[in-house]
């Protein structure tokens, strides 16, 4: 309600809240990786990656990494608004309140994003590493993302925030996202491994990444759609989810075709992604892409400019007070060692 309240008051005004709309064409990006054994995270592998990027820096041998292709020319477009969520065939203080616009100790949306991720209970304590013990982990996740949420950031790229949380609190994290980005016209882009129904309803659109292609990019109630017109069919106690990341491999297609009158033959992730383009979904997409963006629709504050969500001197401020907290648990605890001593 409150973000309703919010969105209705900027309205009145008159205020026009400015969006970001991603697009991108012909992207490709490659690394190099150790492949097979050598990829493995061993002592042995360690000292010898260490030796050969040594003897690699001064140009006596060449690097044993294989070139490897993450994205193979992928276009798409990321619109505000719509939350879209990517599927691939695979110490310090919180204190969100120092994040706040500068010249404030603290505001509304501040205290609104801590209340809706769960994190006033927790609002000064440490977060805590291996020798001190602070919050959750899922507190933790939640402060990543609430991080995010009260800076100058109008675009986020989440990756994969679901890991270590429990189905209910990756739901309730989803769901706060999503009322950000529709109210507040956010962009989004949040990856997931193997949500909930609950949680993947929650979602606009649907990209679906396999071997550096974009399989498909549309919204979610056409996904389907557009596998059973490529002669595969989600069963009905299926996940969606799991018939996503299942459907592009060569082990785990066979069991979702539904043309038992042609014989089944393994359908290549290229020419799914080369299917897509020529579909009806995927040509509005190629449409859109082919328009070229008029650069006088731009709002002049979309992207900020500045590093940080504060000024350096609120920084400093903020460094401060953690530094006099430490320093006074420190007394606190070689008091309590001293009078034990006694």
């Amino acid at each position: 309600m409150f973000l309703f309240k919010l969105r209705d008051r900027i309205d009145r005004v008159g205020l026009e809240i400015p969006t970001i709309e991603v697009c991108f064409e012909h992207l490709n990006v490659e690394a190099e990786a150790h492949v097979g054994s050598r990829a493995l995270p061993t002592i042995f592998n360690f000292c010898i990656n260490l030796l050969e990027g040594f003897l690699s820096s001064l140009h006596l041998i060449s690097s044993r990494k294989k070139p490897i292709t993450v994205l193979d020319g992928v276009s798409g477009i990321i619109k505000p608004r719509r939350m879209l969520e990517m599927y691939v065939a695979n110490p310090k203080v919180l204190n969100l309140q120092a994040a706040a616009l500068e010249g404030q100790e603290t505001n509304v949306v501040t205290d609104y994003i801590m209340k809706i991720l769960g994190l006033k209970v927790c609002a000064d304590i440490m977060v805590g590493d291996n020798m001190i013990r602070g919050i959750s982990s899922g507190q933790k996740k939640r402060v990543t993302t609430g991080e995010m949420l009260v800076g100058p950031t109008r675009a986020l790229f989440i990756d994969e925030i679901s890991t270590g949380l429990d189905s209910s609190t990756t739901f309730q994290m989803v769901n706060s996202l999503r009322q950000f980005i529709h109210i507040l016209n956010g962009t989004a882009v949040i990856s997931l491994f193997q949500p909930t129904p609950e949680t993947y309803e929650l979602f606009d659109d649907i990209i679906l990444l396999s071997d550096g292609h974009i399989v498909y990019q549309a919204p979610r109630e056409n996904v389907l759609e557009f596998f059973e017109y490529m002669g595969f069919k989600c069963q009905k106690r299926k996940v969606v989810a799991e018939f996503l990341q299942e459907v592009t491999s060569r082990k785990d297609q066979e069991q979702y075709w539904a043309n038992k009158d042609e014989p089944y033959i393994f359908i290549t992730v290229r020419e799914l992604a080369t299917t897509f383009q020529s579909f009806h979904i995927g040509r509005k997409l190629g449409d859109e892409l082919a328009t070229p963006f008029d650069m006088s629709k731009g709002h002049t504050i979309v992207l900020t400019k500045n590093k940080y969500g504060v000024s350096k001197k609120e920084l400093l401020k903020a460094v401060e007070r953690i530094l006099t907290y430490e320093k006074e648990f420190v007394c606190l605890y070689f008091q309590d060692v001293a009078t034990c001593g006694q």
